[in-house]
């Protein structure tokens, strides 16, 4: 049976994590630009990736993939865990067109989280979640998704505490402007 398009969005947007996901690159042709209406990327609580959340009027951004094969379904099911599953949307191409397409996706939550935006997450996050998704995505074939999913929790909190530990160790500014405008050395004004 011919699997539908897979419909992407969030850290798989971005083609490195992608790769890593499916052990390969994506044909470029086999990708178009998509939106999924009435719903838009929020942030997963206590995590750096996104859900969807139902949101009328707005658009999710996404990318539609063809060609996918089972395996590639296999490794997403993999990386996406336990908190999300397939199941099938109507996706709005670039040219207008409606498509049906697989999506990952999220139980219901009622989340009061940011929205998620991938050039952040890419400035902020990407340089950790890529070493932590090719470990994580290591795993796959070798154990089940609920072991790997403990090795994934022990990332995030080795990544969290290299955060906390990174913010620890910044010295704060040791200068202060004097009621002239001039800036003196803290030391200086001791």
């Amino acid at each position: 049976m011919q699997q539908h398009p897979l419909f992407i969005y969030g850290s798989l947007l971005d083609k490195d994590i992608l790769s890593a996901v499916l052990g390969r690159t994506v044909d470029p042709d086999m990708v178009c630009p998509a939106r999924l209406a009435d719903f838009a990327t929020h942030t997963y609580p206590n995590e750096s990736f996104p859900l969807l959340k139902p949101s009328p009027g707005n658009f999710a951004r996404g990318e539609v993939i063809y060609g996918m094969s089972q395996t590639d379904f296999d490794r997403i099911n993999f990386y996406e865990g336990d908190e999300y599953g397939f199941g099938e949307l109507e996706v709005e191409l670039a040219d207008g067109s409606l498509i049906t397409a697989t999506f990952n996706r999220s139980e219901p939550l009622e989340v009061n989280t940011p929205e998620w935006n991938l050039t952040c997450w890419q400035r902020d996050e990407k340089p950790t979640f890529i070493i932590m998704c090719q470990r994580y995505m290591a795993l796959y074939g070798t154990m089940s998704i609920d072991e790997a999913d403990a090795i994934w929790q022990q990332l995030v909190t080795e990544d969290q505490q290299r955060k906390a530990q990174s913010r620890n160790n910044l010295t704060p500014d040791m200068h202060t402007i004097s009621p002239d405008g001039s800036e003196e050395s803290i030391e200086e004004s001791l």
